[in-house]
């Protein structure tokens, strides 16, 4: 049975949908509400520090968790673009999971227009491993679509007016159940992200 996420205000969504984190070749699924609760967080220091990934050169760097147990998390593309993230580790069951979000405007951009139609969408990654390589990998974007047209209750999409666009709207308990049910799926999720230190590497403080 699906339960309810709470109700997002009808301005927030307008425009959201432009937030990137593309880590691996398929993209990854985006969802309105957070992908763990708060008890499920937790912190692991020795994922401070580079990364690099070992196909394609692109790179993360991941700073020490704060107070609220959030990292943040500098990445760069293969072409060196670079992006800010907010990072939150934690576990649903046995499932390592990082959810990954934009971080919030800097000081005086709070009364930007733009930032104020926008709502910070969460990205879902599993954690595969942690030592000595950090590997990520994430739901097959294909296989969900084609799982939510066979199974049109056990989700709910937000519809963009973008057919290819993922963004799911269910609620956190919902997501959870969808991750622990069918991480296991033949095909469900897309290849493994496989990032490893360079020789140069030391924790990021």
């Amino acid at each position: 049975m699906i339960t309810q996420p709470p109700p997002i205000k009808l301005s927030s969504l307008i425009g959201i949908l432009g937030i990137a984190f593309v880590l691996l070749a398929g993209g990854c699924m985006r969802t309105v509400q957070p992908v763990l609760n708060e008890d499920q967080v937790y912190t692991d220091d020795s994922l401070a520090g580079k990364w690099v990934n070992k196909e394609d050169a692109s790179a993360i760097e991941i700073q020490s968790a704060v107070a609220d147990k959030s990292y943040a998390i500098a990445y760069t593309d293969k072409d060196g673009k670079k992006s800010n993230l907010i990072g939150r580790l934690g576990k649903i069951g046995d499932v390592m999971i990082v959810d990954i979000t934009p971080p919030a405007p800097a000081e005086g951009e709070n009364d930007d227009i733009g930032h104020a139609m926008m709502l910070p969408l969460h990205s879902l990654f599993i954690i595969r491993s942690t030592q000595p390589e950090l590997t990520l990998a994430t739901f097959d974007l294909d296989w969900v679509r084609k799982f939510m047209g066979e199974h049109p209750t056990e989700l709910q999409r937000l519809e963009t007016g973008n057919k290819e666009d993922m963004v799911i709207s269910s609620s956190t308990a919902d997501i959870q159940q969808f991750v622990t049910k069918h991480q296991r799926d033949p095909g469900a999720l897309g290849k493994d992200a496989v990032f490893v230190r360079p020789p140069d590497a030391h924790p990021t403080k």
